[in-house]
C-alpha cells in the first residue's frame, strides 16, 4: 500500500515493504514503512521579444533548485544545442528549454531534469506618410494612431498570450523640423508594454518610419496684367507619390488676385 503526500516543491510517498522473518522455527510477517521523497525544483518562465537571444547563462537564472536535507542543489546551464531562435516563435505554446540540477544526497551526486517555458512575444513596425510642414504635435498624433492600428491588425492580436494586454505608450520628443525632410525618411521608436496576467510588464518599442510627402512646384511666367491660364498652373505641380492634384480653376486664380501683380504662389 502506499500513501501520498504533497509540500510545496517534495513529494512524499510510504512505501510499506513486506518483511518474513522466522523466530523459533516460526515464520511472522509484517510491513515495514519506507519514506521516499521525490523532489522537484521550480522554473520561472522565460518571457523574451521575438528576436530576442536567449543565453544559457539567463535560463539557469530561471532555476530555482530544491534543498534536500539540508543541502540546496546546483542548477546547471543548458546545452546551447538545446536553446532555440526566437525569430518566427511568436505565438508559439508550449516552448521550453531543458537543463538540469545537480543534487548530492549522502554523498551520491543525482541529477534532476527540469525544463524552463518560454514565451516569446511580439514585434511589429510601420511607416507613415505627414506633409510638408506639419507640426511636430500633428506627426506624434499620427504616430500614436499608427502604432494603436499596427498592434490591432488581426497578425499580432494572434501572437500576443493569452490574459496578456498591450498598450501604446506616449510618443517621444522628435526632431521640430522632422516634416520638412523630404527624402530623408526617419524612424521613431514608439513605446509599447506588454502586462501579463500577474501585472508583470515587458517593454518593447515599435519602429516607426515617418515619410514626408511634399508636391513639386514650377513657377508659373505671365506677362504684367495678364492672369496665368488654370492649365498652366496645374501643370506647374507634380504632385509626391500617393497625391492627388486637386484642379485649379479660373475662378481659383481671379478671386483675390490683382490683375496687375499675380501672384502664382499664393495659388499653389
Amino acid at each position: 500500500m502506499i500513501s501520498q503526500l504533497q509540500s510545496c516543491w517534495r513529494w512524499t510517498w510510504v512505501v510499506k515493504v513486506p518483511v518474513t522473518y522466522t523466530v523459533d522455527g516460526k515464520t511472522y510477517e509484517t510491513t515495514v514503512d519506507i519514506e521516499v521523497n521525490v523532489v522537484e525544483s521550480k522554473t520561472k518562465p522565460i518571457v523574451v521579444f521575438e528576436g530576442d537571444e536567449i543565453t544559457p547563462a539567463y535560463v539557469k537564472e530561471k532555476v530555482e533548485p530544491v534543498t534536500i536535507d539540508g543541502n540546496k542543489g546546483t542548477a546547471n546551464e543548458p546545452k546551447s544545442s538545446d536553446i532555440f531562435k526566437t525569430n518566427g516563435k511568436a505565438g508559439e505554446s508550449g516552448l521550453k528549454i531543458p537543463t538540469t540540477v545537480t543534487h548530492n544526497v549522502d554523498g551520491t551526486e543525482v541529477t534532476e531534469d527540469v525544463t524552463v517555458p518560454v514565451t516569446v512575444l511580439p514585434r511589429t513596425e510601420g511607416e507613415v506618410d505627414v506633409p510638408k510642414g506639419a507640426t511636430p504635435d500633428k506627426v506624434k498624433e499620427t504616430l500614436k494612431n499608427k502604432a494603436n492600428e499596427l498592434i490591432k491588425t488581426p497578425d499580432f492580436p494572434a501572437k500576443v498570450p493569452e490574459g496578456y494586454t498591450v498598450t501604446v505608450g506616449e510618443i517621444p520628443e522628435i526632431p521640430a523640423d522632422i516634416a520638412n525632410k523630404k527624402g530623408e525618411p526617419v524612424v521613431v521608436k514608439v513605446p509599447v508594454t506588454f502586462t501579463s496576467p500577474d501585472g508583470t510588464t515587458y517593454t518593447s518599442e515599435i519602429p516607426v518610419t515617418v515619410n514626408v510627402k511634399g508636391s513639386e512646384v514650377k513657377p508659373v511666367y505671365v506677362v504684367e496684367g495678364n492672369q496665368p491660364k488654370p492649365a498652366d498652373v496645374n501643370e506647374a505641380v507634380t504632385p509626391d507619390k500617393g497625391g492627388d492634384l486637386t484642379p485649379v480653376t479660373e475662378a481659383d486664380i481671379n478671386k483675390d488676385v490683382p490683375t496687375d501683380k499675380v501672384k502664382v504662389e499664393q495659388l499653389i
